[in-house]
């Protein structure tokens, strides 16, 4: 459902160790934190730090300080190298030192002896899950361990990110072994797009088959019950299985979203059969209407959708090619033939009834429109407690992967990429606080070489070497040695020393910036470096920032564009739909009033199907859209035959139309009562949609094309 620059990365992929609930907290975390180590080493031809290594970005941070402040800090560094406050700052030093209670204060004023890490310190999060030294934060976060991987706030749970080896069972069961092997009551699972998309994968298959027998097996009831005749309905429902076998040859692999269009395109599929009311002498505007009725799908961003806009009108036809082609030739072999059941029905216009039903279902639906809620069209509801329990778990204790989001920054080679990966965080920054929880990126730890000679020369003009001789002369004269503040005066000091990209990458930090690094695939070369951005919950994801200049990907950034657009976008496919379907009614009848009147009785069904989704406390989404397309299809067909039986003196055949919609009500309700959330409310809707269509079709469509005809009369009167 997700266009592809959204898509959740291949990398992301998850091992999450849990202990067990009933385990003693001091016992379980020394376990847990002796378990993820030794795990971590078995690994290793896997593994990928999720941050960077504690020990590692310490000696990082502290040996690049100088250069990793921001150009407006440079004045509060140089009054902190001033001479009155260089005094100050050892003699408060010297006092410490002396205190007896120095030891459990916390401090390290060796490696920061100035406090210049605090000129450093930005908003949390800003260096993702790294803490620069005496920055302060919620107790709530995860911890970084040492080798790199997080560890929850309450010490039960611990997070490494690993690579997709290809067998990610195998990968489960290897790391779960590994733990069971050393007696530890730790719980190992996998979590991640990967592992969503497989369990996904592997309940469609094993529902595809029940839910297509289940549909035929309700459809050949219902036309048994219906026709009372075996033979026909041995065709029928032969042909479906055939059509339905040759669509899956075209589609061999249909997921979760897709399943539940197969099983309605069956139920849609019996239209080519049961067509006993023509809107044209040759009964072709039906046939056209519901085989292009998701064409205005082709439209939407979701790939998917735009998939079946073609999958629909293919399926369809070859349905259609059986029905109407095979199946007469079939029954003349078999010398059989089916006749509609009676009772018979002459319908008659009722124009005020007409109106007053269309007019309470329009507006019904443009005050459930204002109401009803947006449904994610990421991720996927899968019917699997483990998975969702694990998941739960993963956002719980350390972050919730469907809320994050990305900026990228291409450059020619992996050094260039990761320089402008400083430019997108410096732009992100501001996002922090409202809107983000952290930044995750390489950048906020290099300078890139345009930005290193500036600040050299803003060092160089301060007289920083001079000012830490200095230091170095204070600290002698208080009596204290300067060589035990060495690994401050000549680390950070160390100006040739500079955070470039080259340094990270080759450093000990480069494991960690090169999964940041992708190469692209395609003809274009080039490397991208990302940067990620942690939404807050329920925050408003924008779709750019910094004047345009740095565009977010991601779920939830897709998630946020259809909830923005999702009003107009449903509006405007669906009008699409019934502007196609009025189009050929009135080239099948060159009726203008008959193709309105069932536009107008068909976007009543849809206005109704809308109102049905509050009362039901159902969410509308990306997968309402092709369900109204259908109902919209249905009741133009509906309203146009209501409308042609009328304009010819026909009665009708309830059992015609009954039987239309009822085959369309079966195979609704096998996805209704089908295992997946996702099929329980497309099959809710569409069955609602169904029995809204056929009403509104046979007894609204009538009466608004009088009411239509009426009008038009009166303004060629007028104009006379």
């Amino acid at each position: 459902m997700l266009p592809a620059a959204d898509r959740p990365q291949a990398a992301d992929l998850w091992l999450l160790l849990q202990t067990s609930p009933n385990a003693a907290e001091p016992q379980a975390q020394r376990e847990l934190q002796q378990v993820g180590a030794t795990l971590g080493e078995q690994l290793d031809d896997v593994r990928v730090p999720i941050a960077p290594p504690a020990s590692e970005i310490g000696m990082w941070l502290d040996e690049h300080v100088f250069y990793l402040l921001a150009p407006a800090a440079i004045a509060d560094l140089a009054s902190k190298l001033e001479p009155t406050s260089i005094a100050a700052s050892v003699a408060k030093i010297r006092a410490e030192l002396a205190s007896p209670i120095f030891g459990v204060m916390g401090s390290d004023v060796r490696r920061d002896p100035l406090a210049i890490h605090g000129l450093m310190r930005r908003a949390t999060g800003a260096f993702g899950f790294v803490r620069a030294r005496g920055e302060e934060g919620p107790d709530d976060l995860p911890q970084l361990t040492v080798a790199g991987d997080l560890r929850a706030a309450d010490g039960r749970s611990l997070l490494m990110k690993v690579r997709d080896p290809g067998d990610l069972l195998q990968l489960e069961r290897r790391a779960q072994q590994f733990v069971e092997q050393g007696g530890h009551d730790i719980r190992v699972s996998l979590v991640g797009p990967a592992v969503r998309e497989r369990r996904a994968a592997h309940q469609a298959q094993a529902a595809c088959r029940r839910l297509f027998a289940t549909a035929l097996a309700m459809l050949t009831l219902l036309l048994a019950v219906t026709l009372r005749t075996a033979r026909p309905v041995i065709c029928i429902i032969m042909l479906i299985a055939t059509a339905a076998a040759m669509f899956l040859a075209i589609e061999p692999r249909l997921g979760l979203i897709d399943l539940p269009f197969a099983v309605l395109l069956l139920g849609f599929g019996c239209e080519g059969a049961l067509h006993i009311h023509r809107i044209s002498l040759r009964g072709w505007p039906s046939a056209v209407i519901l085989t292009t009725a998701l064409l205005p799908l082709w439209l939407t961003p979701q790939p998917l959708l735009r998939d079946w806009s073609v999958l629909w009108a293919l399926g369809f036809g070859v349905m259609l090619v059986a029905m109407r082609g095979v199946l007469p030739a079939s029954l003349t072999l078999l010398q059989s033939s089916f006749k509609w059941p009676q009772p018979r029905l002459r319908l008659k216009p009722m124009p005020l009834v007409s109106a007053a039903m269309t007019c309470g279902l329009l507006i019904g639906g443009a005050w459930a429109v204002e109401r009803m809620p947006v449904a994610a069209s990421y991720p996927t509801p899968v019917a699997d407690p483990s998975l969702a329990a694990d998941e739960a778990a993963l956002a719980r204790g350390f972050f919730d992967p469907d809320r994050v989001v990305w900026a990228q920054s291409p450059g020619e080679t992996p050094e260039d990429a990761v320089a402008n990966a400083f430019y997108a965080a410096r732009e992100l920054a501001p996002l922090l606080g409202p809107t983000a929880l952290r930044i995750e990126s390489p950048g906020s730890f290099v300078v890139p070489p345009a930005e290193l000679g500036e600040r050299r020369a803003e060092l160089k003009r301060i007289r920083l070497s001079d000012r830490l001789e200095q230091l170095r002369a204070t600290f002698a004269d208080h009596g204290m040695r300067p060589a035990a503040f060495g690994e401050f005066l000549t680390g950070a000091g160390n100006l040739e020393r500079t955070p470039d990209p080259t340094t990270a990458l080759e450093g000990s930090l480069g494991p960690w910036v090169e999964s940041f690094v992708d190469e692209p695939s395609g003809s274009g070369g080039g490397h991208v470096a990302y940067t990620r951005v942690h939404v807050r919950p329920e925050a408003h994801v924008p779709a750019t920032v910094g004047e345009g200049e740095v565009r977010l990907y991601g779920p939830a950034r897709a998630n946020q564009a259809v909830a923005d657009g999702f009003e107009q976008q449903l509006g405007l496919y669906t009008l699409c739909g019934l502007w196609l379907g009025a189009l050929f009614v009135w080239l099948g009848t060159r009726q203008m009033s008959v193709a309105l009147a069932a536009a107008l009785a068909a976007l009543a069904a849809q206005s109704g199907v809308l109102l049905v989704l509050p009362l039901l406390h159902l969410s509308a989404g990306p997968m309402l859209v092709p369900v109204l397309l259908l109902v919209g299809a249905a009741g133009i067909i509906a309203g146009g035959r209501a409308c042609r039986c009328i304009d010819l003196d026909q009665s009708v055949s309830t059992g015609g139309f009954l039987l239309t919609s009822l085959c369309q009500l079966a195979a609704a309700l096998t996805l209704m009562f089908s295992s997946q959330p996702l099929w329980r409310e497309v099959g809710l809707i569409a069955a609602c949609g169904s029995v809204l269509a056929t009403g509104m079709g046979v007894f609204a469509a009538p009466g608004l094309c009088h009411m239509l005809r009426r009008i038009g009369a009166r303004l060629q009167e007028r104009r006379r």
